[in-house]
């Protein structure tokens, strides 16, 4: 099966836009969303999933090029 480009618009504290080739459409998971002191059950695609797995490396990846920036 050949893979797409999926484009994701997902709300969380803020509106955050993404592409993929490598993520489909099918894998959703619900987690725990709280609105007005109660909870709910909200679909997130894998793609969200993946993004707030691996931010935290693209910090660093940034921060550590920021630091010791190589002449080429």
């Amino acid at each position: 099966m050949e893979m797409g480009h999926l484009y994701v618009r997902w709300m969380d504290n803020t509106i955050i836009t993404m592409i993929s080739t490598s993520c489909g459409i099918e894998e959703i998971m619900q987690v725990k969303r709280f609105r007005k002191n109660k909870s709910e059950m909200v679909p997130r695609p894998k793609l969200i999933a993946n993004y707030n797995l691996y931010m935290g490396n693209t910090v660093k990846m940034v921060q550590n090029l920021s630091c010791y920036r190589i002449g080429i």
